[in-house]
């Protein structure tokens, strides 16, 4: 199988801040970027206040542990049916980097780029502690590998992720606007 177009995407809850940078991105299958070097920016936000207001007692300003367990808290009393449909309906896509405009299909990459060989695994490079948070993987409309703590349950750099075949998203916790990298 051949893909032309992987997303993926993580939900990652850490220290909340004024302003984030993200410090990662899909390494296998390599995307086709929009530019040469990749991107080392969100390629989207959601505004965490209005999608998943943090529940009473709970914030996303503490411990990536503590972010997490809010972020589920509040994602299973949502409407949403997995991170993949909570990204669709809620992404800002990102318009003003240096990167390209991204877009919701595919972040920085080309929704045309290179067609790639699927490999065994998702390899996602740099997944970095403080990254907590849940991960997805879905091959067109069909969800192939989810886990809760994408992070902390596969720590190495680059991090594996098992799957059939990819459509993936990612998603960071760390700010009151949730940043998502997508390849």
């Amino acid at each position: 199988m051949v893909a032309t177009c992987t997303r993926v995407a993580f939900l990652a809850a850490a220290v909340m801040a004024a302003v984030a940078d993200a410090h990662s991105k899909m390494s296998l299958p390599k995307p086709t970027w929009i530019y040469e070097g990749g991107s080392n920016s969100p390629a989207g936000t959601i505004d965490s206040s209005k999608v998943l207001p943090a529940p009473d007692g709970m914030g996303y300003e503490g411990d990536p542990l503590s972010n997490t367990k809010a972020y589920w808290t509040a994602f299973n009393a949502s409407k949403y049916t997995s991170l993949k449909d909570l990204v669709w309906k809620n992404e800002v896509v990102n318009t003003d980097s240096l990167y390209g405009t991204a877009t919701i299909e595919c972040g920085y990459s080309w929704t045309n780029g290179t067609a790639r060989d699927l490999p065994d695994e998702v390899q996602w490079d740099k997944l970095t502690t403080g990254h907590d948070g849940p991960c997805e993987i879905w091959c067109d409309d069909t969800l192939v590998f989810a886990d809760q703590n994408c992070a902390v349950n596969y720590p190495d750099s680059p991090a594996s992720f098992p799957y059939n075949k990819a459509a993936f998203d990612v998603l960071y916790l760390y700010v009151d606007k949730y940043d998502r990298l997508d390849d």
